[in-house]
């Protein structure tokens, strides 16, 4: 994701804001995060939200672009996959998958493992059996890099074909 030249953070893929400095936020972004991290689970839209901060809809969205370098709704997705990563990480959890995605607010299970693989590179359930297995082996060993090969296509030229009656050539 491009950055704006004035943007105060460049966090890395899915890191939360943190670096920014709170004093440097303006008061309705942070109410609007403060909002959203003790409301992860619920239901939260643009317009809710910024009712909860008494701003409106299109200053919280220019606010957030300028300061956070995300919309409000886009930085929400990344905390809450970034919350069932961590609950899923734990070795000891044995709750189910669709369980962390629901106190996660996520209500399709479908969109979260295809949101879940395009942040982390891996599906929730790959991230549990790697914890899993990691903790059966007592290594600390770093996830295994999969190389994704694409197919080979080979074109053999065959008998050539006359433009003018589509007859074969020698």
């Amino acid at each position: 994701m491009a950055r704006r030249e004035g943007s105060l953070m460049k966090p890395a893929a899915y890191d939360e804001p943190a670096e920014v400095p709170v004093q440097q936020l303006p008061q309705h972004v942070k109410r609007a995060l403060d909002h959203m991290r003790s409301n992860v689970a619920e239901k939260i839209t643009l317009s809710g939200l910024a009712c909860s901060c008494g701003t409106p809809q299109r200053t919280l969205l220019k606010g957030f672009k300028a300061f956070v370098g995300l919309s409000p709704l886009a930085y929400l997705r990344r905390l809450r996959l970034n919350q069932a990563r961590s609950a899923l990480l734990q070795a000891g959890c044995e709750v189910i998958i669709s369980e962390i995605a629901t106190s996660c607010g996520f209500t399709h299970l479908g969109r979260f493992a295809t949101e879940y693989r395009r942040a982390f590179g891996e599906s929730p359930s790959a991230t549990r059996r790697r914890v899993r297995g990691r903790d059966a082996d007592h290594a600390s060993q770093p996830a295994p890099i999969v190389w994704r090969e694409r197919p080979v296509l080979l074109l053999i030229p065959g008998p050539r074909r006359s433009r003018r009656n589509g007859k074969r050539e020698r």
